[in-house]
């Protein structure tokens, strides 16, 4: 059930630290293996102005917010 779902918190934590987007992102990857599409989430990164390099738990709000959105609809 929990590959079919994607979600964003409600109350975003401080974020893991070193731990960079990209990073971040493929650990979401795996929980989700056959349905995660590469080529969308980096459309949407692009989109949503995010950089794969940036520390994640450096980000302010509304840029983590962004990441989980793109994460949850990965």
């Amino acid at each position: 059930m929990r590959a079919r779902v994607g979600w964003v918190p409600e109350r975003p934590g401080a974020g893991p630290r070193g731990l960079t987007v990209e990073k971040l992102l493929r650990l979401h990857a795996g929980y989700h293996p056959r349905d995660w599409d590469p080529a969308y989430v980096a459309r949407l990164m692009e989109s949503l102005e995010i950089r794969p390099g940036m520390d994640y738990g450096r980000l302010s709000k509304g840029n983590a917010r962004r990441v989980q959105l793109a994460a949850a609809l990965a």
